[in-house]
């Protein structure tokens, strides 16, 4: 009985091989699905072609001396749509340092489509974004971004305005340095932010500055126009009295 149903066990499995036409021909290349692979290895099928499960971990190797890549394509070799790369980042040898870059493509004729790249992941893990450059920065995208909130970390936060011994400027010296700067006092000039960009930290930084100065300001210019108000009401109650008599 045992020997009856391994062998309709067999039966089935070839049954399966053969109408999955799974070839493994001396060449060398391997068609799972396909009975004239192109390539070492071509799975072809309308269901997921591969599943790699473990119950531990998984692990895909992608080996190659100087470069590799994974590329997606819409049909067959044409309408190259995708592709992962494995970029030569310099160094002494070949099998050192590497960058790791996205393409994708938005041509809509498949026998033009050629992935651009769009972002990259150096080596030394700086991440850019429409753009092979990071300028040294761990993060740079050459475009607009929108994002719900941005926490920036500052320190030296100026709230030491308010201590008494800040040396405040008077109006009078804010106004000659306008009238020679054409800018506020503390801030950059125009053209170095239009070469250099804003760092915005730093720039939060000067702008509360600005604010708490302008608050000292207006405390001491109200406490100016109280004194004037009961100035005033001082007199306007001398003049009353004085003609009542």
């Amino acid at each position: 009985m045992k020997k009856f149903i391994l062998l309709a066990m067999l039966i089935v499995f070839l049954q399966y091989v053969h109408a999955q036409v799974n070839v493994f021909p001396d060449t060398g290349k391997v068609g799972i699905g396909t009975a004239t692979p192109r390539s070492h290895l071509e799975i072809k099928e309308w269901i997921p072609s591969m599943n790699i499960a473990s119950d531990k971990y998984t692990e895909i190797m992608v080996d190659n001396e100087v470069i590799g890549s994974i590329n997606f394509y819409k049909h067959y070799s044409i309408a190259h749509a995708a592709a992962i790369k494995l970029l030569h980042a310099g160094g002494p040898t070949q099998y050192g340092q590497a960058h790791l870059a996205f393409y994708t493509s938005n041509e809509w004729n498949p026998f033009n489509a050629i992935p651009s790249e769009r972002m990259r992941i150096a080596s030394t893990g700086e991440v850019m974004i429409g753009t092979t450059l990071s300028h040294g920065y761990k993060f740079s995208v050459n475009g607009n971004i929108r994002a719900k909130e941005i926490r920036v970390e500052t320190s030296d936060w100026p709230d030491y305005v308010f201590e008494e011994t800040y040396p405040l400027e008077s109006l009078q010296q804010v106004e000659q340095y306008i009238k020679d700067n054409k800018r506020l006092p503390g801030f950059p000039a125009a053209k170095d932010i239009e070469q250099q960009g804003l760092a915005l930290g730093d720039m939060l930084n000067r702008q509360q500055k600005k604010i708490e100065e302008l608050t000292l300001y207006l405390i001491e210019k109200d406490k100016v126009m109280q004194s004037l108000l009961k100035r005033i009401e001082e007199l306007e109650k001398k003049e009353t009295k004085s003609n009542l008599k």
